[in-house]
């Protein structure tokens, strides 16, 4: 609960108006639900098929990590599934 506070007084040009940006105050916490599968198929003596599935923030939560400088601009990544395939020969 204790942090530095730094307020700055910035010009927005297109307002044509002085606003302040709180720039230490935390964003909200967050909890994110992250999904990960994998298999692995033996097809002959020599040769295996993996087939995996990741999906990170399953639940699309919309976050803002504090140590991100674009958390004043735009939230982080939503939902992001990621199919993934080896073959080992």
């Amino acid at each position: 609960n204790k942090y530095p506070l730094h307020i700055l007084e910035v010009f927005v040009a297109e307002t044509g108006v002085m606003e302040k940006l709180d720039l230490s105050t935390p964003p909200p916490g967050y909890q994110l639900l992250n999904f990960r599968s994998s298999i692995l198929l033996k097809i002959a003596d020599d040769y295996n098929l993996k087939i995996g599935l990741n999906i990170n923030n399953l639940l699309n939560k919309k976050y803002k990590n504090y140590l991100s400088r674009m958390r004043y601009y735009a939230h982080d990544l939503g939902r992001n599934v990621i199919l993934n395939m080896s073959f080992d020969y």
